[in-house]
């Protein structure tokens, strides 16, 4: 009996989460949120509901939670794993400061972009920074960012050779959570590309 009243509990959480994508693809975000913390309430450590809820709390405004939820990204079925990071600074964490950090390049150019804008704040905290980027940003992440040191290397060996010396790493989309928790602070304005020639 208790199976099955668990395979029922499992079928009924799974379509909750079937109607909530679309829900909150079509803008109805408050809707969309309530379902999937409804999935969450059953499920806390589903990382792919949560990165669907990450997404529609982002676009509601409610960035302090979204950016929290954003951090599961990593747990998701469908991540790429591209590092194995064993020295990580803990995202939930106040902003790392006097460290000497190698920030993590992840997913496309775009993204890497919007989340560079979060760079200067960083730099701020008196941070020595080894900024990790797609190979066609490094000519601008190296104009916009020159107190840090830009790599764009891929290979095992360099991969590697980044990691020696340093106090942590973390992923560049880890740093919205730190800096642009709060409503006022919310807005990722690039300006880098405001240097581009």
């Amino acid at each position: 009996f208790f199976q099955a009243e668990d395979g029922i509990r499992d079928v009924a959480v799974t379509g909750v989460q079937t109607c909530a994508l679309p829900i909150s693809e079509r803008g109805n975000l408050t809707e969309a949120i309530r379902l999937f913390d409804l999935v969450l309430v059953a499920n806390p450590e589903d990382a792919e509901t949560r990165l669907m809820c990450a997404h529609a709390k982002l676009k509601r405004g409610l960035f302090r939670d979204g950016w929290g939820d954003f951090r599961f990204r990593h747990a998701s079925p469908l991540a790429i794993r591209r590092h194995e990071v064993t020295t990580s600074y803990p995202v939930n964490g106040p902003p790392p400061s006097d460290r000497r950090l190698l920030v993590l390049s992840e997913q496309g150019i775009g993204d890497q972009i919007m989340f560079a804008s979060c760079i200067p704040d960083l730099i701020a905290d008196r941070n020595q920074i080894t900024l990790e980027c797609h190979s066609k940003l490094h000519d601008l992440f190296a104009r916009s960012f020159p107190s840090c040191r830009i790599s764009s290397a891929r290979s095992p060996v360099a991969a590697t050779k980044l990691r020696e010396d340093l106090d942590f790493q973390l992923y560049i989309g880890d740093l919205p959570g730190m800096y642009r928790s709060e409503e006022h602070t919310s807005e990722l304005q690039v300006t880098a590309t405001s240097r581009m020639p």
